[in-house]
């Protein structure tokens, strides 16, 4: 009880907190892009009133998820996997919706030789509030998610979400200055009119790797893959090692992992003769060494083969 009330205070202050600032940042996205039409602000505040509902049933996740009970032994921290896996899906599906509704203006454009041209006026100063308010929600995220031992999917998500917004920002924002520079009469003049589409197309070029990233983990945990690389495997492979009967395991134990929770089963050698006492010794030092660092770990013993 004292492990998950640790883990899960500075989670769910965190994730309302950076709600709150979403719901402002994405009003106002929304309010330039109604005085200015530039899509790539509508993806911009888009994506950030996703952060606002994401945020709302991630907090309801983030207090749900570590409750244990007859049905569900070892907690629900699938919810946070599943949920890490639907709003990356959202998001590359607005990356791709919004691209190819730029994509139709400007073949419009090019095709025709007329359009409405870009209203670049209030963008530049929104920007500015925008990468400021962005990144240090990214740092924060992060912040709060070391103090867990970085162990919290949500927050990882949250921060993951944080940076892609910023970088979109400080992209629409250095575009909008470099539009506002061209005169009509110049080569340059369809720029003022497909702009969006190039700045679209080039965020999410730029920010699609980390969505997809997401999905791919997200799919992972959910089909109890298991953590095969990181700093978080290997301390959890030296704390067994050290605990364990010696010469009692195998050289692998195997980690799984869904959102925050951990799961370590250890391979016992078959030849082993340890008395049962000496094992629930060791699983309850090792559990107590995880749970004190990581805040939700189960620990299980297997026999050698039953691992293949």
């Amino acid at each position: 009880m004292i492990a998950g009330t640790r883990t899960r205070n500075p989670e769910s202050n965190a994730l309302l907190l950076g709600t709150f600032v979403n719901a402002g940042m994405g009003l106002a996205g929304l309010a330039v892009y109604l005085i200015t039409d530039i899509q790539a602000l509508l993806l911009d505040a888009a994506f950030t009133i996703i952060s606002v509902v994401s945020g709302i049933v991630s907090i309801l996740v983030s207090r749900t998820s570590s409750r244990r009970s007859a049905r569900y032994p070892y907690g629900r921290f699938a919810l946070e996997s599943l949920y890490m896996l639907a709003k990356s899906a959202l998001i590359i599906a607005l990356m791709g919706l919004t691209l190819w509704k730029v994509s139709v203006k400007a073949y419009a454009y090019l095709r025709s030789g007329t359009g409405e041209a870009m209203n670049v006026g209030p963008v530049i100063i929104y920007e500015i509030v925008m990468v400021s308010c962005g990144f240090c929600l990214y740092a924060f995220f992060r912040f709060r998610n070391r103090q867990m031992n970085n162990t919290s999917s949500l927050l990882r998500v949250e921060s993951t979400n944080a940076r892609i917004d910023a970088l979109m920002s400080g992209g629409i924002g250095v575009a909008a200055i470099v539009v506002s520079q061209i005169p009509h009469d110049s080569p340059f003049s369809f720029l003022l009119y497909t702009g969006d589409f190039f700045i679209t197309a080039i965020l999410t070029v730029f920010t699609i790797k980390d969505p997809v990233v997401m999905c791919v983990q997200a799919w992972s945990e959910l089909s109890n893959g298991t953590l095969k690389s990181g700093n978080t495997s290997q301390r959890i492979r030296e704390i067994v090692q050290k605990l364990s009967p010696e010469g009692a395991i195998g050289n692998e134990c195997m980690v799984f992992r869904q959102g925050k929770g951990l799961r370590v089963a250890i391979p016992v050698e078959e030849h082993a003769t340890v008395h049962a006492a000496h094992w629930a010794q060791a699983a309850t030092s090792i559990s107590k060494a995880l749970n004190r660092r990581y805040g939700h770990a189960q620990v299980e013993y297997v026999i050698a083969g039953q691992a293949e």
